[in-house]
């Protein structure tokens, strides 16, 4: 499932990470005084400190255990991506008895000491309102559209869930309003219906996908099932044909991709961030049950978001670090040296043993990353410059007064960023040519 599919069916639609953790540009960043002007580590009681405790959960792989400098310099000085770095450090004039924290790594969504955070998770993500931001965008896009929801929207409504009654699932309070009217009442239950409208926007994503649920149950209310012989007449017939199609195409790979976004997009409307999102469906063992003919695309979100949390920050009030602090890692060669040497440190520990690189030879996570150095480099700055925009769009939503953030574009302004950043983790396969496998 490629970005522009992504893009395709959103438009169709809508016309505790913890402060005591650090992610990994972060714990990046806090190594920076650590080197010295060749950009290297040194032995010296200031730089060691600096570079001994940060990396030290790097080395006992993220366990709340002490560790020697010398157990540190040991395993990263083999690393290729820290070796060079180590190239002017002396251990021999180095106190070995000195010991220093594992500086554990916290996700904001797992891990360590997470203890389900995905399901605690505040009700204020990123500073947006997850109510006012699921029914704000939903008036928007009701409001944009206020002269087209005129009678005649609702009776050529009303006919076509007359003859196709399953579309009752994806408007559910539209149609029973409809259900009980005559076509000439529509005018007179015009605002009652607006609003029901207004209702079945906000969840047609979860609808959609109930579609797909559909069975021979649901064609009873079909006019001219038989109650007395149970059987399928014409119309009940030809409503069961059409549940069985959408029964089919929810098992294809189309029919799951649609399931699948329908899933990321309901996430936008609750006001999840793109971060949240990206976790949120890559491990959801549950959705890719019995679907090994999309295992690529689930080791394709496992990859997206192994990069993703390894920008986020651990400031309360901030999604990702900053666009500038990001930028200088990526175009400092020893900043640069110790983000990969982070992620392949990463890619060893046992959560990420078995994800394989999608459309490769059974390529390990460790493997791409000594592989692709360059590449991985263009690949973040890519989501770097995608989390940029999320954030100026939720900068300038949350300025707005509570009445404007209603009805403002501003919030389709930024569930379009949100979705921007989720389809630049997917498009990580366009930077490595080699992979020519599709989802």
């Amino acid at each position: 499932m490629n970005a522009k599919r992504l893009t395709l069916f959103f438009l169709c639609l809508v016309m505790g990470f913890s402060a005591q953790g650090q992610s990994l540009i972060e714990r990046t960043l806090a190594l920076q005084p650590a080197l010295n002007e060749r950009g290297k580590f040194g032995s010296d009681n200031a730089s060691l400190n600096q570079w001994a405790s940060v990396l030290g959960g790097v080395v006992n792989n993220g366990q709340n255990t002490t560790t020697t400098p010398k157990e540190v310099y040991d395993q990263l000085s083999q690393d290729p991506f820290f070796k060079p770095l180590f190239e002017e450090v002396d251990m021999s004039s180095v106190t070995q008895s000195t010991t220093h924290p594992g500086n554990q790594e916290v996700s904001r969504f797992g891990g360590a000491n997470a203890g389900g955070a995905v399901n605690r998770l505040l009700n204020q993500i990123g500073g947006i309102d997850v109510t006012n931001f699921a029914d704000g965008l939903a008036t928007f896009l009701v409001n944009r559209a206020k002269e087209e929801l005129t009678n005649s929207f609702f009776a050529d409504l009303q006919s076509a869930v007359a003859s196709t009654p399953e579309l009752g699932t994806l408007f559910p309070k539209s149609s029973a309003i409809l259900n009980v009217l005559y076509d000439f009442q529509i005018a007179d239950f015009l605002p009652q219906l607006q609003s029901a409208f207004q209702d079945d926007l906000k969840d047609i994503l979860g609808n959609t996908e109930g579609l797909f649920s559909l069975d021979a149950q649901d064609c009873k209310g079909c006019t001219g099932y038989d109650a007395d012989t149970t059987k399928l007449k014409k119309d009940a017939e030809n409503c069961w044909a059409r549940v069985q199609a959408y029964q089919a195409f929810g098992k294809t790979n189309d029919g799951f991709a649609v399931i699948l976004f329908t899933q990321l997009m309901q996430q936008i409307y609750d006001g999840e961030n793109a971060a949240q999102i990206i976790h949120s469906l890559a491990t959801n063992d549950a959705l890719f049950k019995d679907r090994s003919s999309v295992n690529d695309l689930h080791q394709g979100l496992l990859l997206s978001d192994f990069f993703s949390q390894s920008l986020l920050s651990s400031e309360p009030d901030q999604i990702w670090v900053p666009f500038d602090s990001i930028r200088k890692v990526l175009t400092t060669p020893s900043l640069a040296k110790i983000y990969l040497g982070l992620l392949n440190q990463q890619s060893q520990q046992t959560e990420y043993q078995n994800l394989k690189v999608p459309g490769s030879s059974n390529m390990t996570l460790a493997a791409f990353i000594q592989s692709n150095q360059s590449n991985i480099l263009s690949y973040v700055q890519n989501l770097n410059q995608a989390q940029y925009l999320v954030q100026q769009a939720l900068q300038k939503y949350n300025a707005l007064p509570e009445a404007e953030q209603r009805t403002t574009k501003l919030v389709l302004t930024y569930a379009t960023a949100t979705l921007g950043f989720v389809a630049a983790t997917l498009d990580w396969k366009s930077l490595f040519p080699e992979l020519k496998k599709e989802y």
